[in-house]
């Protein structure tokens, strides 16, 4: 991850939705995003930071995983009695006061192993639910971009129509002032016949009025 991308790339390159990067984005210190003409672009350290946040809200910590680390504490305790044990030379009452504590540790751990798988359930649920937020606010996006570009559509219809109705305006404009000349003309015609008519024989002859 060495180059600049955006916050979509990043998602499409985590099948994860656009909305789950962005809030971890704006997580992040400002100088790990770059601006580039109106465009946010993460930088590497950016991406990184941004990949493992996602990954481990993606796989939280099973109650299983809770067990086996309780398991190996207990383990772990278990090899350190039996050492010390080896090492030092006590009675038998103090071995079996060793064991009886060793049993009382194991017993004080399964609650707090409870404690744990509650967690863990606790935060799978939170999970599941951030999963559907991120769900949520994505297909929102979604619908703000196709409702945007319905906008532009019907700017553009509205535009070519306002053209439209300009060049019918030029038109109809034209073919007034057409109609305007031509009746003019034909009103000339007829004054100019009437005119002819009124002179007399002599008048028309001589072309004297």
């Amino acid at each position: 991850m060495s180059e600049l991308i955006t916050v979509k790339q990043l998602a499409d390159k985590l099948g994860v939705p656009k909305s789950k990067v962005s809030y971890q984005s704006r997580k992040l210190d400002d100088s790990l995003i770059l601006q580039q003409n109106g465009t946010n672009y993460l930088t590497e350290r950016a991406q990184l930071l941004i990949t493992q946040a996602i990954h481990d809200l993606m796989n939280p910590p099973t109650a299983e995983d809770v067990e086996k680390k309780a398991v190996e504490e207990v383990v772990t305790d278990t090899e350190t009695v039996e050492s010390d044990e080896s090492e030092q030379t006590e009675q038998a009452n103090q071995t079996n006061s060793k064991q009886s504590d060793q049993t009382e540790q194991t017993d004080e751990t399964n609650p707090e192993t409870e404690e744990e798988e509650q967690d863990s359930l606790s935060k799978e649920t939170s999970q599941e639910m951030m999963d559907l937020l991120y769900e949520w606010i994505d297909s929102l996006d979604d619908q703000i971009e196709v409702n945007q570009e319905q906008l532009e559509m019907y700017h553009d219809q509205l535009r070519a129509k306002d053209e439209q109705i300009d060049k019918l305006t030029q038109l109809l404009n034209q073919s007034q002032q057409l109609q305007l000349q031509q009746q003019q003309q034909q009103l000339k015609l007829v004054e100019d016949i009437e005119f002819e008519k009124s002179l007399t024989w002599w008048q028309k002859l001589f072309g004297k009025k």
